[in-house]
């Protein structure tokens, strides 16, 4: 298993959260959103243009025409006002999923810490207690069966609960180690 520096603590990986790829694209959605509140906004100010036509005609005198157009929004309960409360409505939709994202990686970056620390204790359990152990029952029954006070199965019965011990500890191993990726994940961290 490869030396891991110890994960951040729960704050600072929070922080670094924060700043996770996921909840930078949930930022950006909620500033597109309050640009298009904006842009609803201005559809209650009067707008007015200038236009300009040129056209060729052919054996007939040439054509050019000056046009002006002036908008006011006098009724806007028809459509100004519905079209900001649907830009509002947008607005509220993606600060809430922003929300929403920053809550499941936090409750994720939470959840895989615990889980590294408690695997990291049962592997060091394993190693410094349950597999001694274990080597020195299927040593004890072997040397046992040389000596002809123990049997066969009792050696066999012992190298299986062996095997399933280091059966075990591998697992440890890898759920440590991805957890411990989950965290770096999260974290922003390389590999």
């Amino acid at each position: 298993m490869p030396a891991w520096a110890p994960p951040p603590d729960l704050n600072a990986l929070l922080a670094r959260v924060r700043t996770h790829p996921l909840l930078n694209s949930a930022e950006k959605q909620v500033e597109l959103a309050q640009a298009e509140v904006g842009l609803a906004r201005t559809a209650y100010k009067p707008d007015w243009s200038v236009g300009l036509e040129y056209a060729f005609r052919f054996q007939r005198s040439d054509f050019i025409g000056v046009k002006f157009t002036m908008d006011l929004p006098i009724f806007t309960a028809n459509r100004q006002d519905r079209g900001l409360a649907a830009k509002l409505h947008d607005k509220d939709r993606a600060e809430q999923l922003q929300e929403d994202v920053w809550r499941q990686q936090a409750a994720l970056a939470q959840q895989s810490l615990a889980n590294w620390l408690r695997l990291r204790e049962r592997l060091t359990r394993y190693e410094q207690e349950i597999l001694p152990q274990s080597t020195q029952r299927l040593e004890a029954a072997r040397l046992a069966w040389q000596s002809g006070q123990g049997t066969l199965v009792a050696v066999l019965d012992a190298r299986r609960v062996d095997l399933q011990n280091r059966l075990k500890r591998l697992e440890l191993e890898r759920d440590t180690a991805m957890n411990r990726l989950n965290l770096q994940y999260l974290a922003g961290e390389q590999p």
